[in-house]
């Protein structure tokens, strides 16, 4: 795996099963704060709930029918990017997990359920791959790991000929995504006093025929 721009003694591997519990709590201090997840996720024991879906997510959806990348320092995880093809998962895996992650959700369940319903529509239906979640530990900020994540992702997706989109709820997001060659196809900010989502994608970019 190519691991350029990374600090020395830091690697890209995929993960395995092993770093479930590692990933869920990145991704649960990554997202503490974030407007999406402090929207659609229950204020009660809201970390705890966060960890417990990532958990939920990542077994159960992204390890089998996704591909789940994760950063590694010394043996210790300290970063992850989560790529999935909604498509892929099976509707019966769906059905299982669905009331799980209702009750995790909480009392924003149903708001959870109506942004999504207002968002489905501007979705793209061909194929294609979507960052579902990135997240770095905060003791590993600022060394290029987010970075190498997600361009090691686009770099699968040239591979395949396929678009990859994303979607975020902070302005400094998408500047830093579209230094990474996404656009805007649309911005929707959620009712209720929601926050504001911007959906963004990245075209498929020719490999270069020494690779």
């Amino acid at each position: 795996m190519d691991e350029g721009g990374l600090d020395v003694g830091l690697r890209l591997r995929a993960a395995t099963e092993r770093d479930v519990a590692d990933v869920a709590t990145i991704l649960a201090d990554a997202f503490d704060d974030y407007p999406w997840t402090r929207w659609t996720v229950d204020g009660d024991r809201h970390v705890q709930r966060q960890e417990a879906i990532q958990r939920l997510c990542v077994a159960e959806l992204a390890l089998p029918y996704g591909e789940v990348t994760v950063a590694e320092d010394a043996g210790s995880v300290c970063g992850v990017a989560i790529w999935l093809d909604a498509a892929a998962v099976p509707g019966r895996v769906w059905e299982r997990v669905g009331p799980t992650l209702t009750e995790l959700l909480g009392s924003r369940a149903a708001a959870a359920a109506r942004a999504d319903e207002l968002l489905g529509p501007l979705r793209p239906d061909g194929p294609h791959l979507t960052l579902e979640s990135l997240g770095v530990a905060g003791s590993h900020q600022r060394r290029g790991i987010g970075g190498a994540l997600v361009t090691h992702g686009l770099r699968t997706a040239d591979a395949r000929s396929v678009p990859v989109r994303l979607e975020t709820s902070t302005a400094d997001n998408v500047r830093l995504y579209e230094r990474l060659g996404f656009v805007t196809t649309d911005e929707v900010t959620l009712p209720e006093g929601g926050p504001t989502v911007w959906l963004m994608s990245r075209a498929p970019q020719p490999v270069p025929s020494d690779q």
